[in-house]
Protein backbone atom coordinates (compact mmCIF):
# COMPACT_ATOMS: atom_id res chain seq x y z
CA UNK A 1 0.00 0.00 0.00
CA UNK A 2 1.28 3.45 -0.86
CA UNK A 3 2.07 6.32 1.45
CA UNK A 4 0.43 9.70 1.19
CA UNK A 5 2.71 12.38 -0.27
CA UNK A 6 1.72 15.48 1.73
CA UNK A 7 1.72 18.92 0.19
CA UNK A 8 4.50 21.30 1.31
CA UNK A 9 3.79 22.73 4.72
CA UNK A 10 1.39 19.98 5.71
CA UNK A 11 1.81 16.76 7.63
CA UNK A 12 -0.04 13.49 7.74
CA UNK A 13 -2.43 13.48 10.71
CA UNK A 14 -1.82 10.78 13.30
CA UNK A 15 -4.07 7.74 12.91
CA UNK A 16 -5.71 8.40 16.26
CA UNK A 17 -5.91 11.89 17.71
CA UNK A 18 -9.50 12.53 18.76
CA UNK A 19 -12.50 10.83 20.33
CA UNK A 20 -14.18 10.52 16.92
CA UNK A 21 -13.33 7.90 14.30
CA UNK A 22 -15.06 6.09 11.49
CA UNK A 23 -15.51 2.94 9.44
CA UNK A 24 -15.52 3.42 5.68
CA UNK A 25 -17.16 0.77 3.51
CA UNK A 26 -15.21 0.96 0.27
CA UNK A 27 -15.58 -0.70 -3.14
CA UNK A 28 -17.26 -4.09 -2.83
CA UNK A 29 -14.86 -5.66 -0.36
CA UNK A 30 -12.79 -3.09 1.57
CA UNK A 31 -13.24 -1.90 5.14
CA UNK A 32 -11.17 1.04 6.46
CA UNK A 33 -10.71 2.11 10.06
CA UNK A 34 -9.95 5.82 10.15
CA UNK A 35 -8.85 7.81 13.21
CA UNK A 36 -9.55 4.85 15.49
CA UNK A 37 -7.16 3.48 18.15
CA UNK A 38 -4.97 0.44 17.47
CA UNK A 39 -6.94 -1.77 19.87
CA UNK A 40 -10.00 -1.39 17.63
CA UNK A 41 -8.01 -2.80 14.72
CA UNK A 42 -7.59 -5.94 16.80
CA UNK A 43 -11.30 -5.92 17.66
CA UNK A 44 -12.24 -5.51 14.01
CA UNK A 45 -9.89 -8.28 12.89
CA UNK A 46 -11.29 -10.73 15.45
CA UNK A 47 -14.88 -9.80 14.58
CA UNK A 48 -14.32 -10.25 10.85
CA UNK A 49 -12.70 -13.65 11.36
CA UNK A 50 -15.54 -14.75 13.64
CA UNK A 51 -18.49 -13.47 11.60
CA UNK A 52 -17.52 -13.17 7.91
CA UNK A 53 -17.53 -16.71 6.47
CA UNK A 54 -15.07 -15.96 3.66
CA UNK A 55 -12.49 -14.28 5.86
CA UNK A 56 -9.80 -11.67 5.21
CA UNK A 57 -7.78 -11.63 1.99
CA UNK A 58 -5.22 -9.09 3.20
CA UNK A 59 -4.83 -6.07 5.46
CA UNK A 60 -2.43 -3.23 6.03
CA UNK A 61 -1.73 0.46 6.39
CA UNK A 62 -3.59 2.66 3.91
CA UNK A 63 -1.93 5.91 2.85
CA UNK A 64 -0.39 6.40 6.29
CA UNK A 65 -3.64 7.45 7.94
CA UNK A 66 -5.98 4.43 8.02
CA UNK A 67 -6.00 0.65 8.39
CA UNK A 68 -7.62 -1.31 5.59
CA UNK A 69 -9.01 -4.83 5.43
CA UNK A 70 -9.66 -6.42 2.06
CA UNK A 71 -12.25 -9.12 2.58
CA UNK A 72 -12.73 -12.22 0.51
CA UNK A 73 -15.95 -12.15 -1.48
CA UNK A 74 -18.06 -9.03 -2.03
CA UNK A 75 -19.78 -8.10 1.22
CA UNK A 76 -20.78 -4.61 0.09
CA UNK A 77 -22.57 -5.95 -2.96
CA UNK A 78 -24.63 -7.76 -0.30
CA UNK A 79 -26.36 -9.96 -2.84
CA UNK A 80 -27.34 -13.63 -2.90
CA UNK A 81 -25.72 -15.77 -0.23
CA UNK A 82 -23.60 -12.82 0.96
CA UNK A 83 -26.55 -10.52 1.74
CA UNK A 84 -27.32 -11.78 5.23
CA UNK A 85 -23.71 -12.46 6.36
CA UNK A 86 -22.72 -8.93 5.26
CA UNK A 87 -25.36 -7.37 7.50
CA UNK A 88 -24.42 -9.72 10.30
CA UNK A 89 -20.79 -8.64 9.92
CA UNK A 90 -21.60 -4.95 10.21
CA UNK A 91 -23.96 -5.60 13.12
CA UNK A 92 -21.21 -7.52 14.90
CA UNK A 93 -18.65 -4.74 14.32
CA UNK A 94 -21.00 -2.12 15.79
CA UNK A 95 -21.73 -4.39 18.73
CA UNK A 96 -18.04 -5.14 19.33
CA UNK A 97 -17.07 -1.46 19.19
CA UNK A 98 -19.75 -0.66 21.77
CA UNK A 99 -18.23 -3.24 24.10
CA UNK A 100 -14.95 -1.30 24.00
CA UNK A 101 -16.63 2.04 24.74
CA UNK A 102 -17.03 3.30 21.16
CA UNK A 103 -20.66 3.96 20.24
CA UNK A 104 -22.22 4.90 16.93
CA UNK A 105 -22.42 8.66 16.39
CA UNK A 106 -23.97 8.83 12.91
CA UNK A 107 -23.70 7.45 9.38
CA UNK A 108 -23.73 9.36 6.13
CA UNK A 109 -22.67 9.26 2.49
CA UNK A 110 -19.63 11.37 1.65
CA UNK A 111 -19.18 10.69 -2.05
CA UNK A 112 -21.19 11.18 -5.22
CA UNK A 113 -19.45 8.24 -6.88
CA UNK A 114 -21.82 5.55 -8.21
CA UNK A 115 -22.13 2.69 -5.77
CA UNK A 116 -20.99 4.81 -2.82
CA UNK A 117 -21.69 3.41 0.64
CA UNK A 118 -22.08 5.20 3.96
CA UNK A 119 -19.29 6.00 6.38
CA UNK A 120 -20.14 5.12 9.98
CA UNK A 121 -18.85 7.51 12.65
CA UNK A 122 -18.12 6.38 16.20
CA UNK A 123 -17.44 8.41 19.33
CA UNK A 124 -15.62 7.36 22.45
CA UNK A 125 -18.26 7.13 25.18
CA UNK A 126 -15.96 5.84 27.89
CA UNK A 127 -18.73 3.42 28.89
CA UNK A 128 -18.36 -0.13 27.55
CA UNK A 129 -21.78 -1.58 26.79
CA UNK A 130 -22.87 -5.09 25.96
CA UNK A 131 -26.23 -5.45 24.25
CA UNK A 132 -27.47 -7.62 21.38
CA UNK A 133 -28.16 -6.09 17.98
CA UNK A 134 -30.49 -7.09 15.18
CA UNK A 135 -31.14 -5.59 11.75
CA UNK A 136 -33.99 -4.92 9.36
CA UNK A 137 -33.13 -4.78 5.69
CA UNK A 138 -35.14 -3.70 2.66
CA UNK A 139 -34.39 -6.01 -0.24
CA UNK A 140 -35.16 -6.29 -3.94
CA UNK A 141 -38.32 -4.31 -4.69
CA UNK A 142 -40.63 -6.02 -2.22
CA UNK A 143 -38.82 -7.81 0.62
CA UNK A 144 -38.41 -7.11 4.31
CA UNK A 145 -35.90 -9.11 6.34
CA UNK A 146 -35.44 -9.30 10.08
CA UNK A 147 -31.99 -10.68 10.89
CA UNK A 148 -31.05 -12.00 14.34
CA UNK A 149 -34.13 -10.91 16.28
CA UNK A 150 -33.09 -10.36 19.88
CA UNK A 151 -36.30 -11.92 21.26
CA UNK A 152 -39.50 -13.69 20.12
CA UNK A 153 -41.38 -10.45 20.85
CA UNK A 154 -39.32 -8.69 18.19
CA UNK A 155 -40.19 -11.35 15.61
CA UNK A 156 -43.88 -11.15 16.48
CA UNK A 157 -43.85 -7.35 16.24
CA UNK A 158 -42.15 -7.53 12.84
CA UNK A 159 -44.72 -10.01 11.50
CA UNK A 160 -47.62 -8.02 12.93
CA UNK A 161 -46.53 -4.84 11.15
CA UNK A 162 -45.90 -6.63 7.85
CA UNK A 163 -49.47 -7.93 7.95
CA UNK A 164 -50.75 -4.33 7.86
CA UNK A 165 -49.28 -3.69 4.39
CA UNK A 166 -52.17 -2.39 2.30
CA UNK A 167 -51.42 -4.67 -0.67
CA UNK A 168 -50.96 -7.71 1.54
CA UNK A 169 -48.28 -10.33 1.15
CA UNK A 170 -47.78 -12.69 -1.75
CA UNK A 171 -46.39 -16.12 -2.71
CA UNK A 172 -44.13 -18.06 -3.34
CA UNK A 173 -44.92 -19.83 -0.08
CA UNK A 174 -48.29 -20.28 1.56
CA UNK A 175 -46.66 -18.74 4.62
CA UNK A 176 -45.26 -15.34 3.60
CA UNK A 177 -43.13 -15.28 6.74
CA UNK A 178 -40.45 -17.71 5.70
CA UNK A 179 -36.76 -18.32 6.09
CA UNK A 180 -34.91 -16.16 3.62
CA UNK A 181 -34.33 -17.61 0.16
CA UNK A 182 -30.85 -16.09 0.32
CA UNK A 183 -29.89 -18.36 3.21
CA UNK A 184 -32.43 -21.15 3.55
CA UNK A 185 -30.41 -22.85 6.26
CA UNK A 186 -29.98 -19.65 8.28
CA UNK A 187 -32.30 -19.80 11.31
CA UNK A 188 -31.62 -16.16 12.12
CA UNK A 189 -33.39 -14.55 9.16
CA UNK A 190 -37.12 -13.99 8.77
CA UNK A 191 -38.29 -12.67 5.39
CA UNK A 192 -41.63 -11.37 4.17
CA UNK A 193 -42.53 -10.72 0.53
CA UNK A 194 -44.87 -7.75 0.21
CA UNK A 195 -47.49 -7.17 -2.45
CA UNK A 196 -46.52 -4.62 -5.09
CA UNK A 197 -43.05 -3.11 -5.27
CA UNK A 198 -42.83 -0.68 -2.33
CA UNK A 199 -39.08 -0.07 -2.63
CA UNK A 200 -39.33 0.83 -6.33
CA UNK A 201 -42.36 3.11 -5.93
CA UNK A 202 -41.72 6.77 -6.71
CA UNK A 203 -45.20 8.29 -6.77
CA UNK A 204 -48.77 7.70 -5.72
CA UNK A 205 -50.25 5.77 -2.83
CA UNK A 206 -47.63 3.02 -2.75
CA UNK A 207 -44.76 5.41 -2.06
CA UNK A 208 -46.72 6.96 0.83
CA UNK A 209 -47.82 3.61 2.23
CA UNK A 210 -44.23 2.33 2.14
CA UNK A 211 -43.29 5.14 4.49
CA UNK A 212 -46.31 4.49 6.68
CA UNK A 213 -45.11 0.90 6.95
CA UNK A 214 -41.66 2.09 8.03
CA UNK A 215 -43.22 4.35 10.68
CA UNK A 216 -45.16 1.37 12.00
CA UNK A 217 -42.04 -0.77 12.03
CA UNK A 218 -40.12 1.78 14.09
CA UNK A 219 -43.05 2.20 16.47
CA UNK A 220 -43.38 -1.57 16.86
CA UNK A 221 -39.68 -1.99 17.57
CA UNK A 222 -39.90 0.78 20.14
CA UNK A 223 -42.86 -0.98 21.78
CA UNK A 224 -40.76 -4.11 22.37
CA UNK A 225 -37.87 -2.16 23.83
CA UNK A 226 -35.63 -1.54 20.82
CA UNK A 227 -34.15 1.68 19.50
CA UNK A 228 -32.81 2.46 16.05
CA UNK A 229 -29.07 2.86 16.60
CA UNK A 230 -28.14 3.68 13.01
CA UNK A 231 -29.39 3.37 9.44
CA UNK A 232 -26.63 2.49 6.98
CA UNK A 233 -26.48 2.44 3.19
CA UNK A 234 -24.08 -0.49 3.16
CA UNK A 235 -24.45 -2.09 -0.24
CA UNK A 236 -24.18 -1.32 -3.93
CA UNK A 237 -27.22 -3.49 -4.57
CA UNK A 238 -28.35 -5.03 -7.81
CA UNK A 239 -27.83 -2.59 -10.70
CA UNK A 240 -26.80 0.02 -8.15
CA UNK A 241 -30.29 0.04 -6.61
CA UNK A 242 -29.29 -0.09 -2.97
CA UNK A 243 -31.33 0.49 0.16
CA UNK A 244 -30.44 1.18 3.76
CA UNK A 245 -30.26 -1.37 6.56
CA UNK A 246 -31.49 -0.52 10.05
CA UNK A 247 -29.47 -1.66 13.06
CA UNK A 248 -31.40 -1.87 16.31
CA UNK A 249 -30.64 -2.77 19.92
CA UNK A 250 -32.36 -2.67 23.32
CA UNK A 251 -32.90 0.93 24.39
CA UNK A 252 -30.25 2.25 26.75
CA UNK A 253 -31.53 3.31 30.15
Amino acid sequence: MGKLDPRPGTSIPPPYSTTIGCLQLSRNDHLRLINLPPDLIQVARHTIVETWPKGIQKEGDFEGCAWEFKLKGNPWLAQGDEAIPARRLLKSLIQAFERTGWGVYTACGLSKEPGDKDTIFFHQTGVPRSRPFCSISFNKGDRLRLIDAVSPDVSRAFESVAQTWFLGTKPPSSNPFSRSSAAKDDPGCLEVKLGGTPWYASDGIEVVQARVLCCRLLEAMQSVGLELVVSVDMSTGGSGMDLCTWFLAPTLA
